[in-house]
């Protein structure tokens, strides 16, 4: 009785984010985007810390690194800009993007089509 492995082998594509239909964006804090299906919806992907952003450290307030909403705009214009829409009228902030010592936070930008007013 021989048994036979059915697993599939890592290849030289592992850890590739084009390979997995990923697009690369080249900026600090967004590494990544994807168009939703055939829709006129683009995700924006990357990776936040106060390893791999430094200057977050000077947004303590009360202990708490708390990522400045002016970085929040900065994602917005620039997955705006990726699509095709490089304005931003509003941004709402509902809560405050927190950031622990030592935990990179995944963060997910969506660009949707634009509404009748633009």
């Amino acid at each position: 009785f021989q048994r036979e492995r059915y697993w599939l082998a890592p290849t030289s594509g592992t850890g590739d984010a084009t390979a997995a239909g990923l697009g690369r964006v080249e900026h600090p804090m967004l590494a990544g985007v994807v168009q939703v299906g055939v829709r006129d919806e683009w995700v924006f992907t990357g990776r936040l810390s106060t390893e791999t952003q430094p200057w977050t450290r000077d947004h303590v307030v009360l202990g708490t690194t708390i990522v400045p909403g002016t970085a929040l705009v900065e994602l917005a214009l620039t997955a705006g800009r990726q699509v095709g829409s490089p304005a931003l009228d509003e941004l709402v902030l509902e809560a405050p993007l927190l950031l622990e010592e030592g935990v990179a936070v995944q963060v997910q930008v969506t660009v949707g089509q634009a509404g009748e007013d633009g």
